[in-house]
């Protein structure tokens, strides 16, 4: 029994020194939970790193894409404009080009920074946001547009519609029924300069011309009389019939500095409206008649404020299309002239709209007289883009359902959204009203308008199809897609939209060629300096560019110099990319110009000390093209702009 016992106690001794062995005291556990928490907090921390990093990621992704996507479409297209500028476009019609604007400014506009430009007034309808950042750059000069094969449509009637590249566009209405105007400029290709004095004796018949008359061989001429500087006269072929002949002109002046002292600039004055009435049918043909350039009662054109005096042979010349009508929807009332346009697509707001427009369906197999010899009527459009943060995309409608597009970008812009700043997202357009589209469909080919999502909900036009906002998926109904008036399987559809982030998408543009300019001073944002001379303080292995054309490449033709030895070098096709780095720049009379150096692919230019010559033709350079073109796409992220550039080479409008 004592042994039994004695067993017994110490069993039950080691059970309590086990249980006291698995146990844990309130401390012990705390000291676990605070090097768990020390742990788990540490490891959190990585976290939104990693987060971070994935996000920059998917935006650089698709900010690629959609750069990518931009050029691949300006690829595959014939068209190409002379030039994307930037421009702000003036209440007078008129567009004024800040030359100093570099193509990497992504600076918001103030009324300060618009007013060293000239810029005293905002146009109707726009803001300082529409001067900001990418929207500097955005006025398109000299899109070619080959009438297009005229085509039926429900909408319109018959006509050539053509849908333009970079819309939605800036547009205002203005005028009457029997004089409409709007905000863009077409017209055909340059015409023929004549140079004839008003004053002196006829070349045709050694007479003396006692009734203002200049003597042209054909419409496609125009004659010009530079004697007086300060105010050329210009004539122009009538034509016989009711209505007006309109020509665009476009020249260079010299414009005297702030102050109105100092040495001249060259300044140029864009797409100015010269009207020519017809005359009447009568036994005599009609002849051309001088008139002063800046006499507006006769037709020409208002005096730019700065002028001092006209730059001798800059100016290019065209026939100017006619707007037929200012109401888009109606069928154009079209003459026998092929130099007509109408708008297709409506006015969106007050100053917006898609850009689609319809030509003259005669215009599309009209031969035009031109300086070139006799072509094929093509029209060149300039216009100012509305808001590059209009995002603008194609997509091809599957043969099948579901009939689904996928946007580039998520999160989709709806009305009533919150923006960054704070402020209310109101649609795509200026006063849109209540039912301001936030996302817009139209169909490339026939440049009608599908229909529209209003505060993520589709219009009447669109069914039942769905907008999914967070993921950028569009979902057509299958009974707006199969319909047979719509034809919508396989057709091309141009999405225009706006997403969070404040994302946009910019074109930049060299000029397709390149004048020269004799004056460090004339040097223009279609104009190039070299000092063939040793006058000038610049370097003579150099050729100068305004600002506005810093990192953009060019291709020179065939160019001549000289060495140390007055030995001639004969170079050709050589591509070079202009100076970006603003600590580089040189100022010359207060002007700051950027440069090619011929050194970037001759090391030997600056040891042989090459200069340009034009002792051999006559012309250093036969010629400059603008050859590359940049995608850009821009986007805020964490307060700041991030961006991603694409580059190519692309042939030149000629």
């Amino acid at each position: 029994m004592g042994m039994n016992r004695g067993i017994t106690n110490t069993v039950r001794q080691r059970g309590r020194n086990v249980d006291r062995a698995h146990g844990f005291t309130l401390l012990e556990i705390l000291v676990v939970l605070v090097i768990l928490l020390i742990g788990i907090l540490a490891i959190l921390r990585l976290f939104p790193g990693g987060f971070l990093t994935i996000k920059r990621t998917a935006e650089q992704t698709m900010a690629q894409a959609l750069s990518q996507q931009q050029l691949d479409s300006l690829k595959n297209t014939s068209v190409q404009a002379e030039a994307i500028l930037p421009a702000f476009p003036q209440a007078d019609d008129s567009y004024i080009v800040a030359q100093d604007i570099m193509p990497n400014d992504l600076s918001e506009a103030t009324n300060a920074s618009l007013a060293q430009y000239g810029v005293n007034s905002l146009p109707n309808g726009l803001t300082l946001k529409n001067f900001s950042d990418i929207n500097q750059v955005r006025l398109v000069v000299g899109e070619n547009v080959t009438i297009p094969v005229p085509n039926a449509n429900a909408a319109k009637g018959y006509g050539s519609v053509y849908v333009l590249q970079f819309g939605p566009v800036y547009n205002e209405f203005g005028g009457d029924d029997n004089n409409p105007t709007d905000r863009i400029k077409v017209y055909g290709a340059p015409l023929e300069r004549v140079e004839q004095s008003s004053t002196t004796p006829s070349p045709v018949t050694g007479g003396t011309d006692e009734t203002g008359t200049a003597f042209l061989n054909s419409p496609s001429q125009y004659a010009i009389d530079y004697t007086d500087p300060t105010n050329p006269k210009i004539a122009f072929y009538p034509r016989i019939g009711t209505g007006l002949r309109q020509f665009l002109i476009r020249f260079d002046y010299y414009a005297l500095p702030a102050g109105g002292s100092g040495i001249p600039v060259v300044e140029t004055a864009l797409d100015k409206t010269i009207t020519v009435p017809d005359v009447q049918p009568s036994n005599e043909p009609p002849q051309p008649k001088w008139i002063a350039l800046f006499d507006t009662n006769a037709g020409g054109i208002a005096r730019p404020d700065d002028f001092y005096q006209f730059k001798r042979d800059s100016e290019v010349v065209s026939r100017r299309f006619r707007l037929v009508s200012k109401t888009p929807g109606t069928q154009p009332a079209w003459t026998d002239d092929p130099y007509e346009y109408a708008w297709f697509s409506p006015q969106e707001g007050d100053v917006a709209n898609v850009g689609v427009l319809v030509f003259n369906p005669r215009g599309h197999d009209y031969l035009e007289r031109t300086a070139a010899g006799t072509q094929t009527l093509t029209a060149r459009v300039d216009y100012a883009i509305l808001d590059n943060h209009i995002i603008h995309e194609d997509r091809v409608v599957p043969t099948s359902a579901p009939y689904a597009l996928k946007l580039s970008l998520p999160f989709v812009l709806t009305t009533g959204d919150i923006l960054e700043d704070q402020t209310q997202y109101n649609g795509l357009f200026p006063s849109g009203g209540d039912d301001a589209p936030d996302v817009l469909l139209v169909n490339v080919s026939t440049g009608e308008e599908i229909g529209h999502f209003s505060k993520g909900q589709p219009d009447s036009g669109l069914g039942a199809s769905s907008l999914d906002t967070k993921t950028g998926v569009i979902r057509l109904d299958p009974n707006i897609v199969e319909n047979a008036n719509n034809s919508l399987k396989s057709a091309t559809i141009r999405a225009y939209y706006k997403a969070q982030g404040d994302w946009g998408m910019q074109v930049q543009k060299a000029y397709a060629r390149y004048d020269r300019a004799f004056q460090p001073s004339e040097t223009s944002f279609k104009a190039y300096y070299i000092d063939t001379t040793g006058t000038s303080s610049l370097r003579r292995n150099r050729m100068y560019f305004r600002l506005c054309d810093a990192g953009k490449m060019v291709i020179l033709g065939e160019f001549f110099l000289k060495d140390k030895n007055d030995k001639i070098i004969r170079l050709s096709n050589e591509a070079y990319r202009i100076n970006d780095n603003p600590a580089l720049f040189e100022t010359v009379n207060g002007i700051k110009l950027t440069w090619i150096d011929l050194t970037e692919q001759h090391s030997e230019a600056a040891t042989d000390t090459w200069q340009w010559t034009d002792d051999v033709t006559g012309q250093a350079v036969s010629s400059v093209q603008g050859g590359s073109i940049k995608s850009r796409v821009i986007w805020k992220s964490a307060e700041r702009w991030r961006k991603v550039d694409t580059d190519t080479f692309l042939p030149q409008a000629k």
